[in-house]
Protein backbone atom coordinates (compact mmCIF):
# COMPACT_ATOMS: atom_id res chain seq x y z
CA UNK A 1 0.00 0.00 0.00
CA UNK A 2 1.24 3.34 -0.88
CA UNK A 3 0.61 6.18 1.16
CA UNK A 4 -0.15 10.05 -0.52
CA UNK A 5 2.03 12.79 0.69
CA UNK A 6 0.13 15.44 2.51
CA UNK A 7 1.33 18.36 0.28
CA UNK A 8 -0.87 20.50 -1.15
CA UNK A 9 -5.06 19.52 -1.86
CA UNK A 10 -5.87 19.30 -5.33
CA UNK A 11 -7.08 22.50 -7.01
CA UNK A 12 -8.78 21.66 -10.18
CA UNK A 13 -8.33 25.30 -11.52
CA UNK A 14 -4.32 24.90 -11.41
CA UNK A 15 -2.56 24.61 -14.41
CA UNK A 16 -1.09 20.87 -14.22
CA UNK A 17 -4.17 19.71 -12.07
CA UNK A 18 -5.01 15.72 -12.63
CA UNK A 19 -9.01 17.73 -11.87
CA UNK A 20 -10.85 19.67 -14.14
CA UNK A 21 -14.16 21.98 -13.21
CA UNK A 22 -17.07 20.49 -15.67
CA UNK A 23 -19.68 22.70 -17.21
CA UNK A 24 -22.03 21.22 -14.49
CA UNK A 25 -19.76 22.55 -12.01
CA UNK A 26 -18.60 19.61 -10.57
CA UNK A 27 -15.87 18.60 -10.36
CA UNK A 28 -14.28 15.51 -12.36
CA UNK A 29 -10.86 13.54 -13.29
CA UNK A 30 -9.98 11.84 -16.83
CA UNK A 31 -8.02 8.82 -16.21
CA UNK A 32 -6.28 9.44 -18.83
CA UNK A 33 -4.88 12.77 -18.02
CA UNK A 34 -6.37 16.44 -19.05
CA UNK A 35 -6.07 16.81 -22.66
CA UNK A 36 -7.74 18.74 -25.39
CA UNK A 37 -10.16 15.13 -25.67
CA UNK A 38 -11.22 16.01 -22.09
CA UNK A 39 -14.26 18.19 -22.94
CA UNK A 40 -15.40 15.50 -25.23
CA UNK A 41 -14.92 12.80 -23.20
CA UNK A 42 -17.05 14.43 -20.70
CA UNK A 43 -19.40 15.70 -22.92
CA UNK A 44 -20.27 11.64 -24.20
CA UNK A 45 -20.30 10.67 -20.94
CA UNK A 46 -22.17 12.99 -18.70
CA UNK A 47 -23.62 15.74 -21.19
CA UNK A 48 -27.85 15.55 -20.48
CA UNK A 49 -28.61 16.48 -24.38
CA UNK A 50 -25.46 14.34 -25.79
CA UNK A 51 -26.85 11.38 -23.72
CA UNK A 52 -30.27 12.33 -24.47
CA UNK A 53 -29.53 12.66 -28.36
CA UNK A 54 -27.41 9.20 -28.19
CA UNK A 55 -30.99 7.81 -25.85
CA UNK A 56 -33.32 8.59 -29.24
CA UNK A 57 -30.87 7.50 -31.20
CA UNK A 58 -30.63 4.29 -29.97
CA UNK A 59 -34.29 3.94 -29.51
CA UNK A 60 -34.79 4.51 -33.25
CA UNK A 61 -31.65 2.01 -33.91
CA UNK A 62 -33.78 -0.77 -32.13
CA UNK A 63 -37.27 0.20 -34.07
CA UNK A 64 -35.77 -0.08 -36.93
CA UNK A 65 -34.00 -3.52 -36.10
CA UNK A 66 -37.38 -4.50 -35.04
CA UNK A 67 -38.84 -3.34 -38.56
CA UNK A 68 -35.81 -4.70 -40.21
CA UNK A 69 -36.59 -8.45 -38.73
CA UNK A 70 -40.69 -8.30 -39.32
CA UNK A 71 -40.01 -7.51 -42.70
CA UNK A 72 -37.20 -9.88 -43.77
CA UNK A 73 -37.40 -12.68 -41.50
CA UNK A 74 -40.99 -12.83 -41.47
CA UNK A 75 -41.25 -11.52 -45.22
CA UNK A 76 -38.94 -14.69 -46.38
CA UNK A 77 -40.78 -17.40 -44.00
CA UNK A 78 -44.08 -16.00 -45.37
CA UNK A 79 -42.67 -16.02 -49.32
CA UNK A 80 -41.84 -19.37 -48.30
CA UNK A 81 -45.20 -20.65 -47.53
CA UNK A 82 -46.59 -19.21 -50.31
CA UNK A 83 -44.68 -20.39 -52.88
CA UNK A 84 -44.87 -23.97 -51.71
CA UNK A 85 -48.80 -23.46 -51.45
CA UNK A 86 -50.02 -20.60 -53.32
CA UNK A 87 -53.45 -20.26 -52.31
CA UNK A 88 -52.59 -20.44 -48.27
CA UNK A 89 -52.64 -16.31 -48.09
CA UNK A 90 -54.20 -16.23 -44.95
CA UNK A 91 -51.13 -18.21 -43.67
CA UNK A 92 -48.48 -16.48 -45.26
CA UNK A 93 -49.63 -13.64 -43.52
CA UNK A 94 -49.99 -15.64 -40.50
CA UNK A 95 -46.14 -16.42 -40.76
CA UNK A 96 -45.04 -13.20 -41.12
CA UNK A 97 -46.96 -12.15 -38.22
CA UNK A 98 -45.90 -15.45 -36.18
CA UNK A 99 -42.17 -15.29 -37.38
CA UNK A 100 -41.41 -11.63 -38.96
CA UNK A 101 -42.63 -10.07 -35.00
CA UNK A 102 -40.79 -12.44 -32.60
CA UNK A 103 -37.82 -12.12 -35.01
CA UNK A 104 -37.62 -8.16 -35.29
CA UNK A 105 -38.39 -8.17 -31.16
CA UNK A 106 -35.18 -10.02 -30.75
CA UNK A 107 -33.02 -8.27 -33.03
CA UNK A 108 -33.98 -4.97 -31.31
CA UNK A 109 -33.53 -6.13 -27.81
CA UNK A 110 -30.25 -7.51 -28.86
CA UNK A 111 -29.01 -4.39 -30.04
CA UNK A 112 -30.60 -2.56 -27.06
CA UNK A 113 -28.71 -5.14 -25.08
CA UNK A 114 -25.65 -4.75 -26.89
CA UNK A 115 -25.63 -0.55 -26.28
CA UNK A 116 -27.01 -0.47 -23.26
CA UNK A 117 -23.19 -2.87 -21.95
CA UNK A 118 -21.63 -0.25 -19.06
CA UNK A 119 -18.43 0.93 -20.15
CA UNK A 120 -15.89 2.02 -18.10
CA UNK A 121 -16.55 5.97 -17.60
CA UNK A 122 -12.84 7.67 -18.27
CA UNK A 123 -13.96 10.91 -17.04
CA UNK A 124 -15.70 10.64 -13.52
CA UNK A 125 -16.91 13.34 -11.02
CA UNK A 126 -14.21 13.22 -7.89
CA UNK A 127 -16.50 13.33 -4.77
CA UNK A 128 -15.89 16.37 -2.15
CA UNK A 129 -13.89 14.19 0.26
CA UNK A 130 -11.16 12.85 -2.33
CA UNK A 131 -11.13 16.43 -3.43
CA UNK A 132 -10.21 17.62 -0.31
CA UNK A 133 -7.43 14.86 0.79
CA UNK A 134 -5.79 14.35 -2.53
CA UNK A 135 -2.45 15.83 -2.83
CA UNK A 136 -1.93 17.99 -6.13
CA UNK A 137 0.73 15.88 -7.13
CA UNK A 138 -1.53 12.54 -7.41
CA UNK A 139 -1.70 11.03 -10.48
CA UNK A 140 -5.05 11.26 -12.80
CA UNK A 141 -4.63 7.11 -12.22
CA UNK A 142 -4.73 7.13 -8.74
CA UNK A 143 -7.65 10.07 -8.58
CA UNK A 144 -9.73 8.22 -10.69
CA UNK A 145 -9.51 5.29 -8.82
CA UNK A 146 -10.33 6.57 -5.28
CA UNK A 147 -12.87 8.74 -6.76
CA UNK A 148 -14.41 5.34 -8.34
CA UNK A 149 -14.10 3.08 -5.29
CA UNK A 150 -15.34 6.46 -2.73
CA UNK A 151 -18.13 7.27 -5.40
CA UNK A 152 -18.89 3.32 -5.69
CA UNK A 153 -19.03 2.35 -1.93
CA UNK A 154 -21.07 5.41 -1.26
CA UNK A 155 -23.40 4.70 -3.82
CA UNK A 156 -24.55 1.36 -2.97
CA UNK A 157 -24.58 1.77 1.01
CA UNK A 158 -28.38 3.00 0.81
CA UNK A 159 -29.63 -0.21 -1.21
CA UNK A 160 -27.22 -3.02 -0.43
CA UNK A 161 -29.26 -4.16 2.94
CA UNK A 162 -31.97 -4.51 0.47
CA UNK A 163 -30.47 -6.26 -2.03
CA UNK A 164 -28.95 -8.69 0.33
CA UNK A 165 -32.22 -9.39 2.23
CA UNK A 166 -33.76 -13.18 1.17
CA UNK A 167 -37.01 -13.58 1.67
CA UNK A 168 -37.30 -16.77 -0.11
CA UNK A 169 -35.27 -19.09 -2.20
CA UNK A 170 -35.27 -17.05 -5.52
CA UNK A 171 -33.89 -14.09 -3.50
CA UNK A 172 -30.46 -16.53 -2.77
CA UNK A 173 -28.71 -16.44 -5.98
CA UNK A 174 -29.33 -12.54 -6.28
CA UNK A 175 -28.26 -11.68 -2.76
CA UNK A 176 -25.19 -13.43 -2.78
CA UNK A 177 -24.09 -11.51 -6.23
CA UNK A 178 -25.02 -8.22 -4.04
CA UNK A 179 -22.92 -9.10 -1.64
CA UNK A 180 -20.04 -10.21 -3.51
CA UNK A 181 -19.96 -6.78 -5.52
CA UNK A 182 -20.26 -4.83 -2.67
CA UNK A 183 -17.68 -6.79 -0.67
CA UNK A 184 -15.57 -5.56 -3.92
CA UNK A 185 -16.14 -1.94 -3.86
CA UNK A 186 -15.51 -1.82 -0.12
CA UNK A 187 -12.39 -3.42 -0.58
CA UNK A 188 -11.59 -1.20 -3.12
CA UNK A 189 -12.91 2.15 -0.99
CA UNK A 190 -11.04 1.00 2.21
CA UNK A 191 -7.78 0.40 0.16
CA UNK A 192 -8.21 4.28 -1.17
CA UNK A 193 -9.10 5.53 2.26
CA UNK A 194 -5.77 4.15 3.95
CA UNK A 195 -4.07 5.50 0.89
CA UNK A 196 -5.57 8.85 1.51
CA UNK A 197 -4.58 9.02 4.94
CA UNK A 198 -8.83 8.70 6.01
CA UNK A 199 -10.69 6.37 8.52
CA UNK A 200 -12.58 3.61 7.17
CA UNK A 201 -15.78 3.79 7.95
CA UNK A 202 -17.46 0.06 8.58
CA UNK A 203 -18.88 -1.21 6.22
CA UNK A 204 -23.26 -1.22 5.58
CA UNK A 205 -23.46 -4.99 5.98
CA UNK A 206 -21.60 -7.55 7.05
CA UNK A 207 -18.70 -8.96 4.60
CA UNK A 208 -18.32 -12.57 3.53
CA UNK A 209 -20.93 -15.26 3.39
CA UNK A 210 -24.08 -14.73 5.55
CA UNK A 211 -24.18 -16.46 8.74
CA UNK A 212 -19.92 -16.29 9.12
CA UNK A 213 -20.42 -12.79 11.34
Amino acid sequence: MRAVGRDIVIDPDQPGSPAFTAPDGLVYVDRAGRSEATARTWREEHDERTLARRATRRMWSAAGAHVAGYVVVGGAAAWGVHALWPSSGVLAVLVLAGVGWPAGYLLADRLVRRSDQPAEPRTVRVPDTVLAHAPQTASPEDLWRWSVAFGDEDGARPVIGYETSVERPADVARAAAARARYTRQYEAYRTAARELGLPVREPAIPLGEPGTH
